[in-house]
C-alpha cells in the first residue's frame, strides 16, 4: 500500500471516527464513548467499504461518456468524437444490410478499407479508463453488404 492510500484511508477513519463519536454523544452525552466498541468497529470495518466505494465511484466517473443518437454533420465534422456515435450504429445495427455504397454515403470515407471491411477512426473515448489507444469501428461486408460491426480497442 502507498503512502497515498494510507492517508486516504487515514482522513476518511477520522471523519467516520467523529461522526459516530458525535452520533453517541447524542444519544448519551455523560457516558465515555472512546471506550465503546461500536465507535471502533463501525470506523474499521467502514473505512475501507467507503474507500473501495470511492475508487469505484471515480472509475465510474472517469469512463463516462455520451452516448448519443448518430449524428451525420457531427460524425463528419469532428472525427475524435465519432466514439459517442458509434454505439448508436453498432447496438440498434443500423449498417446490416447496407450496401457499401449506402454506408461510405452516411459515414464518409473510411480511414481503412479492405474487401471485406471498412474501418472507421473514432477517437480516444473513455470506455477503456486508460486512454492510450484510439477506438476503431469496424464494419465487415459479404456480397457487398454489412453483416457485422463492432467497436474495437488497437
Amino acid at each position: 500500500m502507498g503512502f497515498d492510500v494510507i492517508l486516504i484511508m487515514l482522513v476518511i477513519a477520522i471523519v467516520i471516527f467523529l461522526i459516530a463519536f458525535l452520533i453517541l454523544r447524542k444519544k448519551q452525552p455523560t457516558k465515555n464513548h472512546f471506550k465503546n466498541p461500536i465507535l471502533w468497529i463501525t470506523t474499521v470495518v467502514s473505512t475501507p467499504l467507503i474507500y473501495i466505494g470511492l475508487i469505484f465511484l471515480w472509475i465510474t466517473i472517469a469512463t463516462y461518456y455520451p452516448q448519443r443518437d448518430f449524428n451525420q454533420d457531427k460524425w463528419i465534422k469532428d472525427k475524435e468524437t465519432r466514439y459517442e456515435y458509434a454505439d448508436d450504429l453498432v447496438d440498434n445495427k443500423k449498417l446490416i444490410g447496407q450496401t457499401k455504397a449506402q454506408i461510405l454515403e452516411l459515414l464518409g470515407e473510411p480511414d481503412y478499407e479492405t474487401e471485406t471491411t471498412i474501418t472507421y477512426y473514432i477517437g480516444f473515448s473513455s470506455r477503456h479508463f486508460i486512454r492510450i489507444d484510439p477506438d476503431w469501428l469496424k464494419v465487415e461486408l459479404k456480397n457487398g453488404k454489412a453483416i457485422n460491426a463492432w467497436i474495437f480497442n488497437s
